[in-house]
């Protein structure tokens, strides 16, 4: 399977850091945010990333290039290649139909690059595959039990196979984590040309005529979207670190460029010593 990480938002609510790098390039412990998307997806065998990019295009484009696509044993010889918008920002099912030639036929995954999230996305492929066999799935959703507190996701009602209804914007009650797979042909729904969005041209009518499927996953899931939520996100790694709670493959990635100078307090391996207290 190929997959479509999502990389060209703006990240208004990040300014002024946004006013420098894209919100995915943003840094959470010395590492560039999608870092982490783009290891789950080598992970799961991906060979053919397809980003799109807008916001500063060029740095888009340098950061994508420098991504380390070799960082688990089982990674295949993977490749990021550009979907451009530089032109015009294309929402999220406008993006999806522009990409579309480079994502090729069948299913393939869908994945934000701004969260943090350590899904198996083998899994989400495997409970895709059932769905799709058992009811003609276009699309199925990894969904996490509980959103964070403090902050507004739709809620995802289910039956534990398939989605049965979107609700509004929540707190502590079943959401989308930006981890999806979806069907090629799915993509018919967008126009050819200009901007659309995937909710209500292609979920909302998934999910009326039966055809969305849901994966529910457990585990670690941040987004970055307010300078407040990358603060939290850094103090969450840091605390899950320390207590040896982070996933094994974050964790080698983290201790390569940070070093621990007292409890919760981390600095990176280039920062002079004399921090050390």
């Amino acid at each position: 399977m190929n997959a479509m990480l999502m990389f060209a938002g703006l990240g208004t609510r990040l300014r002024p850091f946004t006013d420098l790098e894209p919100k995915p390039l943003l840094p959470i412990l010395g590492q560039p945010t999608a870092q982490f998307a783009v290891d789950a997806l080598t992970r799961a065998g991906v060979e053919t990333i397809v980003a799109n990019i807008h916001h500063l295009p060029e740095r888009a484009r340098l950061g994508l290039a420098a991504m380390d696509l070799g960082g688990h044993a089982d990674a295949r010889d993977a490749r990021i290649v550009l979907s451009d918008e530089t032109a015009e920002l294309l929402g999220s099912g406008g993006g999806l139909r522009l990409a579309r030639p480079q994502l090729g036929e069948g299913a393939f995954y869908l994945l934000n690059a701004d969260v943090l999230c350590d899904i198996d996305l083998a899994a989400l492929a495997r409970a895709h595959a059932r769905n799709r066999a058992a009811f003609g799935a276009r699309i199925t959703l990894a969904i996490h039990p509980r959103s964070p507190e403090g902050a507004g996701y739709r809620e995802i009602f289910h039956d534990g196979s398939r989605v049965t209804a979107l609700g509004s914007k929540t707190s502590g009650r079943p959401f989308f984590i930006g981890a999806a797979v979806i069907e090629s042909s799915a993509l018919d729904v967008f126009p050819a040309v200009g901007a659309s969005e995937m909710v209500p041209l292609l979920l909302e009518p998934a999910v009326r005529d039966g055809r969305a499927g849901v994966h529910a996953c457990d585990g670690i899931w941040h987004d970055i979207g307010s300078v407040d939520l990358w603060r939290r996100a850094h103090l969450a790694l840091i605390d899950a670190i320390e207590t040896r709670r982070l996933p094994l493959a974050w964790e080698r990635r983290i201790l390569a460029d940070n070093r621990r100078v007292g409890t919760r307090m981390w600095v990176s391996r280039r920062a002079p010593r004399r921090l050390d207290v």
